[in-house]
């Protein structure tokens, strides 16, 4: 068993009847945990994992899916390991922020991940994953958790980091959602 559906099947597991219930009418369930600071939202999107995974691995486009981005430049590539700078604008006093990551994508029957990490920018640190599988079964549905821990190099107090992860994570997976289910119809 690989370790992407051992991952769903554990994550199935611990989600009660209600938040199955609420990915299958369509909402986020979003979770911050205070003391690492990672933000983990779930999700279902009304199209193939293939179709999703090619959006996001579409780094040209990028910009126009997810919510913020305005620009992903690649650094380098070798085999499933990217190197990427992006650039986002915050609706926060901040502004504009840069920063590069590795990542590194695999893909399998049962699914595809994304892993990545921070190489260096405006930020102290930026890790995280996305998991990716046929919801329940489906091969038109997918289940997506997104899990990232971000800190900003302008030392904001803990919860002010907190607050805005919470306020950006969720939107940027919705614009996501949005443009997959367009994009499959």
């Amino acid at each position: 068993m690989d370790t992407i559906y051992t991952l769903h099947n554990s994550e199935l597991r611990h989600l009660s009847a209600l938040d199955n219930a609420r990915l299958d009418s369509g909402d986020l369930i979003t979770s911050i945990h205070h003391e690492s600071g990672r933000c983990e939202v779930q999700a279902v999107f009304d199209c193939a994992p293939a179709v999703l995974m090619g959006l996001i691995t579409n780094y040209e486009d990028m910009p126009d899916h997810i919510f913020g981005l305005e620009q992903v430049d690649l650094l380098e590539r070798y085999r499933d390991v990217l190197t990427l700078r992006f650039t986002m604008k915050l609706p926060f006093p901040i502004g504009k922020i840069v920063w590069s990551n590795v990542i590194k994508t695999t893909s399998t029957g049962s699914g595809h991940s994304l892993e990545w990490t921070l190489v260096e920018g405006d930020l102290k640190r930026n890790e995280g994953s996305l998991i990716l599988l046929n919801h329940r079964g489906n091969p038109n549905r997918t289940y997506a958790r997104y899990s990232v821990s971000v800190q900003s190099a302008m030392n904001f107090p803990k919860k002010v980091e907190l607050m805005m992860t919470r306020w950006l994570v969720p939107r940027v997976v919705e614009k996501l959602r949005r443009v997959a289910e367009a994009a499959n119809r």
